[in-house]
């Protein structure tokens, strides 16, 4: 059964892959049908054609059975690489590093709203390296009971410069910055250049 989800980049390439938490709602379903009530998390690839392949648990850390609800996504490490908190049923919660470690390049948001709500929250980023251009919201709940980290994280790739980055605030001003550094956060306020 499926609960906590997020859509995150964890090897930085550009694409987001999926993370999914998993765990049965009644714990008497051990023995009585082929599901169990603690299952393993999942990982996803994604394959670059809207499809997403599963990680192999060695491959993705996730070795352990447990019945897991919520998870909050955030990097917590300030190190451009998403770690996952995970919260579990009769069982203490746990951080998730992940196994696969980045190879790609990073940029990292944290927007400060002025004419809007002061953490920007609806504000959308968009941002273009190596050809290639993502999009996304800034928010903080994301999975099933959780609240995640605020701050926009993107993975860029091989790039090694943003060409350019558009943010629509929730006001629905625009602003746009070019050739942003790679590997670092930008705390961006709005109406400043």
């Amino acid at each position: 059964m499926k609960w906590g989800t997020g859509f995150l980049d964890f090897d930085n390439d550009g694409w987001k892959d999926l993370f999914v938490a998993n765990g049965h709602i009644y714990p008497q379903v051990v023995g009585q049908t082929s599901n169990t009530y603690r299952q393993r998390n999942r990982l996803l690839r994604n394959l670059h054609n809207g499809r997403f392949a599963p990680i192999s648990p060695e491959e993705s850390g996730f070795t352990e059975a447990r019945s897991s609800r919520g998870a909050a996504f955030a990097d917590l490490g300030n190190n451009g690489q998403i770690d996952i908190v995970v919260n579990n049923i009769d069982d203490e919660p746990f951080l998730y590093k992940p196994a696969l470690k980045s190879s790609g390049g990073w940029v990292r948001f944290k927007l400060e709203g002025t004419k809007c709500n002061r953490d920007a929250i609806g504000a959308r980023i968009s941002v273009t390296a190596g050809g290639l251009t993502q999009i996304a919201e800034v928010r903080s709940a994301e999975s099933y009971v959780s609240s995640s980290d605020a701050r926009v994280l993107f993975g860029v790739g091989n790039s090694k410069i943003i060409e350019r980055v558009e943010i629509r605030w929730p006001d629905s001003s625009l602003e746009r910055r070019n050739r942003l550094s790679i590997n670092r956060q930008y705390l961006l306020r709005q109406g400043e250049s």
